[in-house]
């Protein structure tokens, strides 16, 4: 149904970009989001609530932001998946990461290397954006998931309603982002992907409506920073 990619976005070519950018990723993201990305992840882990899950794989896990705070939420296996072996060569350097005691190994979304109802919690920020078909990485987080399992998402938002914020946001996204990327990476071709992959992720509503048809149920999403980061929580 829905696509992230469209002609000439294929996964090679993003795994490329992303290895590309690995080393100045953590920089990139702290001073484009003026540190909003560290609160945007302190609200997800927040959502859990006193929850406490087994086994939680963290999708699209980059550097390893997620790994520490979750380590409190997980009694047993904790596991760090992104597709992009530099990403992961970043995150085992950290000290935190390594304190997380995570497991960290490459992994694809669309075709995960877990036997099914493996996990009783899976989170991914800023990751589905870059699924290359949305509908098949969702069902495989649902396979993945034991039953009852929970599925936690930050992603970038758009929006179609006219308001002042969603117009600076898409300013900021269409014309100061891409400049300021290539400034702090030096890799601008990245962060125009970026910009086209926020404006071509569904709405909040539609996304939901794709996740409730691969069986999920919706406990809520909420809207972060104005609509420029969305907070999603489901369950099976």
């Amino acid at each position: 149904m829905f696509r992230s990619f469209q002609k000439g976005r294929e996964p090679a070519k993003i795994k490329k970009m992303f290895a590309e950018i690995a080393e100045r990723y953590d920089l990139a993201n702290r001073l484009l989001s003026f540190r909003l990305d560290k609160r945007w992840r302190v609200q997800l882990i927040n959502s859990l609530a006193q929850s406490k899950f087994e086994k939680t794989l963290d999708l699209c896990c980059g550097s390893g932001d997620l790994l520490f705070p979750l380590s409190r939420k997980t009694t047993g296996l904790l596991v760090g998946g992104d597709f992009t072996a530099e990403m992961l060569a970043v995150a085992r350097r950290r000290s935190d990461v390594v304190a997380s005691k995570a497991s960290l190994l490459q992994a694809d979304a669309l075709s995960l290397p877990f036997a099914s109802e493996t996990f009783d919690l899976v989170t991914v920020s800023f990751g589905v954006r870059n699924f290359y078909n949305l509908e098949k990485g969702l069902t495989e987080i649902r396979r993945v998931l034991r039953p009852r399992g929970q599925l936690r998402i930050l992603e970038f938002g758009s929006s179609s309603e006219f308001s002042l914020t969603s117009k600076a946001l898409d300013f900021y996204n269409r014309l100061l982002l891409p400049r300021l990327g290539h400034l702090i990476t030096g890799k601008g071709a990245a962060y125009e992907y970026l910009q086209e992959s926020i404006r071509d992720f569904p709405a909040a509503e539609n996304f939901l409506d794709l996740a409730e048809g691969v069986g999920f149920r919706r406990l809520f999403y909420k809207k972060l920073t104005f609509g420029a980061v969305y907070l999603y929580g489901l369950t099976i």
